[in-house]
């Protein structure tokens, strides 16, 4: 791979627990590339600048007041049990690429948490 060099983005799709996400996990360690983050697909934007400490600090704080929010909801318990089944990196998806797999926090305080809870 040292002699080739690639013109087009390489794409990785598949479907869960395939190793789609172990492969692009391996392939976002390679120095000379640079892994996308799905909000760069979503918000084509320039990207922020890595070496803007302010605004990254501005950025934990609004994340940790979600997350705070979120829990205030009563989601902590599916949240636990969802990233036990399906861990989130940072650099690879965020919550807004669950939307698009159906999975919503709002439709997560409709639905049962207890297995049982439908069983007659």
């Amino acid at each position: 791979m040292t002699t080739n060099t690639m013109s087009h983005p390489l794409v990785l799709c598949g479907l869960p627990r395939t190793g789609s996400t172990l492969l692009y996990n391996l392939l976002a360690c390679d120095p000379a590339s640079r892994a996308i983050i799905y909000t760069e697909m979503t918000q084509p934007v320039p990207p922020v600048a890595r070496c803007d400490t302010a605004g990254q600090i501005q950025r934990n704080i609004a994340g940790r007041q979600y997350r705070d929010m979120l829990y205030s909801f009563g989601l902590a318990d599916s949240l636990r049990e969802m990233y036990a089944s399906h861990p989130i990196f940072s650099y690879e998806e965020d919550l807004l690429i669950l939307f698009h797999t159906g999975w919503s926090w709002f439709h997560s305080l409709l639905a049962p948490h207890d297995d049982n809870e439908l069983a007659m």
